[in-house]
Parts: structure tokens; sequence; C-alpha cells
């Protein structure tokens, strides 16, 4: 499903709005629309949602759905489509989109319903779930296991776990645990209250995208290696054929052949430049051998190890977030010495 993209500045129907916020608003509104236009979704989607937060809009709202849905993130599309429908229950048309897109999430992801003792934020992991403070809300996740916070003025709330398949419903209940002396309230709190969730805000776990990236996307790894280490031989093959070519090359002409009977005439095979000549020789078979080699190992793991399937790596905007996350790259390297050669590759991928 869908919804159209509505090109329309962001009213200022808020009384208790201030009038630079409502600028800011429509910048980032139109800074969504431009993002939208140009296919790049994820980025129009955190546009929309700025604007939302700085005055609260069913248009922006829409849109920021439009774009989730766009950029394959299912599972925060749905999310934003039940604040819609808890928000703004006079609006028939964003009712019926926004309801077909939450009841289609309650069969395919793992519904969480959140209810505060106050109003309050939620946190998944470290991301810090769009909408205003409220008493009750609806996450929907990927199918698995995650890690929650609620955060209350002034204090730091409960930690909680939710776990389950697709289609399952979990309930979670946050209140305020304490007062915070200094320092904003959604700052993960690591000191190990009794509270807190077994792997803690603190954990590398904390740090992994709790949202999947559209139906499917959760699929388990085949095992294979990465496309990346195929295209890594790939570029060690032709970096090492054309240093074997080179080598080929200065083999036969530096000095040459009738330079070498020149100087070595009647000199025998201790002769500098015969032995020399021999060297090169010996240094070329060397690196044709190693380039056949890395060329067959290649061809090997391109057809029968490599996991071509990934599925979030299928999406080029899960492939930023996981060099913007983690880092990735990978750099051949090769030594060519006068008697023979080295190679490797060094990166993560």
């Amino acid at each position: 499903m869908g919804f159209a993209v509505l090109l329309v500045a962001i009213p200022a129907h808020a009384e208790e709005l201030s009038v630079d916020a409502v600028k800011e608003a429509g910048l980032s509104f139109n800074a969504g629309r431009e993002a939208f236009d140009s296919e790049e979704y994820e980025a129009a989607a955190e546009h929309f949602e700025r604007a939302d937060e700085l005055a609260a809009d069913a248009t922006a709202l829409s849109n920021a759905i439009s774009a989730r849905l766009k950029a394959d993130q299912f599972s925060r599309a749905a999310t934003l489509a039940a604040l819609a429908l808890s928000r703004y229950p006079d609006d028939e048309q964003l009712q019926a989109s926004a309801g077909e897109l939450v009841t289609r999430a309650k069969a395919e992801l793992l519904t969480v319903n959140i209810e505060c003792e106050q109003p309050c934020t939620v946190l998944v992991g470290k991301r810090l779930v769009h909408g205003e403070p409220a008493a009750s809300r609806v996450v929907f996740l990927a199918p698995g296991r995650h890690d929650l916070r609620a955060a209350f003025e002034g204090k730091h709330g409960d930690s909680k776990t939710a776990n389950g398949g697709a289609g399952a419903e979990v309930e979670l209940y946050f209140k305020p645990f304490r007062e915070e002396a200094s320092g904003p309230a959604l700052l993960p709190d690591t000191s190990g209250a009794d509270n807190a969730s077994s792997d803690g805000f603190g954990s590398d776990d904390s740090w992994t995208d709790p949202y999947d990236e559209g139906p499917g996307d959760q699929a388990e790894s085949s095992g294979g290696l990465p496309p990346g280490v195929f295209w890594t031989g790939l570029a060690l093959t032709g970096v090492l054929g054309g240093v074997s070519a080179w080598s080929a090359f200065d083999t036969v002409n530096n000095p040459g052949k009738e330079a070498v009977e020149e100087a070595c005439r009647g000199k025998g095979e201790d002769c500098p430049e015969y032995v020399d000549g021999q060297n090169k020789e010996t240094r070329t078979n060397i690196l044709w051998g190693a380039t056949a080699g890395v060329g067959l190992t290649t061809v090997i793991i391109g057809l029968a190890l490599t996991d071509w399937g990934g599925a979030d790596e299928d999406s080029e905007a899960a492939r930023r977030r996981q060099i913007a996350r983690h880092g990735t790259g990978v750099s051949p390297w090769f030594d060519v010495s006068y008697t023979g050669a080295s190679l490797g590759a060094r990166g993560r991928f």
C-alpha cells in the first residue's frame, strides 16, 4: 500500500507553537519533499518526521509513512501508522490507509503494546521511537528479541525486553524509577539497576537496528561468504594479472636476449646478466601461477561459496547503514621482489 505525497505547506494550527518552530517545520517538510523526489527515501522520512516533531501535522506524518515504505522500512512505517491512528481519529482517509498498514503489520511483525505510568517517550535499543510523549503507544518490530526503555520528563524509566515471532503481541508497562540529578533523561542508563535489562544499553547488542527493512528481511543467513570476498578475489586477480604481464615484459626486454648473449659470451651460466634473466623468468612464472590460483579460487568462491541472497544487503540503503555503523572495506596489497611475489587483502566486510 502507498500514501500520496501531498505537496503542501505545514499549517500553523497549534496556538502554542512558536513562529520559529513552524518556520523550521516548513523547511524540514520542503527538504523531505525534495529528498522524496530525488528517491532518497530514508532521508525524506527523517525530514518529514522532523517536521512532524516540530509542528505535529497529518500531512507530514503521512508523507513520513510513505517514505519509510519506499525505503523498505516496513516496521517503521507501521509504527508511524499506529501513531497516525491514535493522533488523528477524525481523518477518514488517513484512518483507512494507516489502518490497512497496521493490520498487515500485526500479521507479519512483532506488536509491542506499551503503557506508561506517565506520558513517556520510548527507546528501542538506542533509537528513539518517533512521537510525542504519550501514556500508551504501539511499536512494531522485527520478530525476535528487543530491549526497550521508557523515558519520563526528568526521570529514567524501566527497561524491558520484548521477544516474539511474526504475529505475536507483547504488553509492556513502564514507570519511572528514580529522579535525575542532572543530565538529559534520555541518556541510556548503565548503572546496573535491578530492573535493567540483562544485556544493558552499553552492550554492542544495543546498537543493532531493531527494525526490519521490509517483510521477509529477517531470514536467517545462509552461512555463505559475503559477496565482498568474491569481489576482492576478482580485484586481486586483476591486479596480480597486471603485475604478471609487467614482469613478463620486463623479463623479455630488460636487458633483452641479445644484450645477455653479448655480455655473457664465453662466461657460462655464472654470468650476472644470465643469472638476472633467470631470476626474472622465475619471478614471472611465480606471478602467473599465483594469478591462476587466485583466479580459480575466486571462481569457486563465486559459484559455490558466496551467499548472493542476503536479504538486507540487497538494499542499497541497508548497505549504506552497514557502512555507517560498522565500516566496511577491503583493499588488496601485493609486494613484488626480485625473486618472487606476495599478495593478500586487508580490511573487513
